[in-house]
């Protein structure tokens, strides 16, 4: 196996910081595969928990994300891998789900997906409004495909990352938190190992209303003192901006439409203070992930925030649905 010292993915990575919860777990029931994909529209309790580290140059990155049905034993898992103008994917509706709801006022906490060799783990270490640490830890098989279906593909991927919070954690929609800061530890793609130190984002959110129903474009960048989270949805916007350690509330996001390939995108966000940030983003990767009969776009960027260069990720679902810049 090659090791490249590249950047790594947001802290230092840590091997002590597994939560104790999941350890006293009971073991994870088989799938309902008849309902695995048949979630839409239904009000049924589920819990999610995202994570994602991208180089400054957005170059390298990666992203996971665990949703949770315990009351059909389903897990969705996804993870995306990217290097050298390459796209690893790995996604799955039919991951076995223990019946055991997630605690989330619980001081550690760890949500897993696992099926023969392909297992994904991201735990939380402190309380939630108050995290110290949070882990990301997997193994799975990708396809080489920036449009991949579901399913097991032959390059592997590995993770091994600890995030650090940069903030404290902010609540912008209910049952929802979301903190940025550092990611350190290591990505596997391909049995090529690189080393990364870059800035990264960790969420979770629990609900019981149907997912996947509302339109959003979805942004998450960070950078030299720079920390933000803008949702656009059909009613107005939602998130925040944290700048020198000082968090104000998104009020307003206005951002130019996605394109089918690699673009750049005009945006501002007008905030609860009254500042206005410009800036723009552009694409260096440009994936898909499959979502009921709709692919759900995703990209990593780079670009410029409040005079700040920032790198991150905008996710952009049901755009037609949404109003943009021209």
């Amino acid at each position: 196996m090659t090791l490249t010292r590249r950047t790594v993915i947001g802290g230092t990575l840590m091997a002590a910081a597994c939560a104790r919860r999941t350890d006293d777990a009971p073991p994870a029931h088989a799938p309902n595969l008849e309902l695995a994909g048949d979630v839409k529209g239904r009000e049924i309790h589920s819990e999610s928990v995202y994570a994602d580290a991208i180089s400054p140059d957005g170059d390298l990155g990666f992203i996971c994300r665990i949703a949770r049905y315990p009351s059909i034993n389903v897990s969705w898992a996804w993870v995306h891998a990217f290097q050298g103008g390459k796209t690893l994917a790995f996604t799955s509706q039919e991951m076995p789900c223990s019946e055991q709801q997630t605690h989330l006022d619980e001081t550690d906490v760890a949500y897993t997906a696992t099926r023969g060799d392909t297992r994904l783990r991201l735990t939380r270490t402190g309380p939630r409004d108050a995290p110290e640490v949070c882990r990301i830890s997997g193994s799975v098989g990708a396809h080489r495909s920036a449009h991949a279906e579901h399913g097991v593909g032959a390059t592997p991927i590995r993770l091994d990352a600890t995030f650090r919070p940069a903030h404290a954690p902010v609540s912008s929609l209910s049952g929802r938190t979301e903190v940025l800061g550092s990611m350190s530890g290591t990505v596997e793609m391909d049995g090529v190992s690189h080393l990364v130190d870059w800035q990264g984002h960790f969420h979770e959110q629990v609900r019981s209303t149907p997912r996947w129903m509302a339109p959003f474009c979805y942004a998450t960048l960070r950078g030299p003192g720079y920390h933000s989270v803008a949702i656009k949805l059909e009613q107005g916007a939602v998130g925040f901006v944290v700048r020198s350690e000082k968090a104000d509330s998104v009020n307003a996001f206005d951002i130019e439409p996605p394109s089918q390939q690699p673009s750049a995108r005009r945006f501002a966000l007008t905030l609860a203070g009254g500042d206005r940030i410009e800036g723009v983003y552009r694409d260096t990767y440009v994936y898909s992930v499959p979502i009921y009969d709709v692919r759900r776009r995703g990209s990593v960027v780079v670009g410029e925030a409040d005079n700040v260069a920032v790198s991150g990720c905008v996710n952009d679902y049901l755009p037609e649905r949404l109003s943009y810049l021209t």
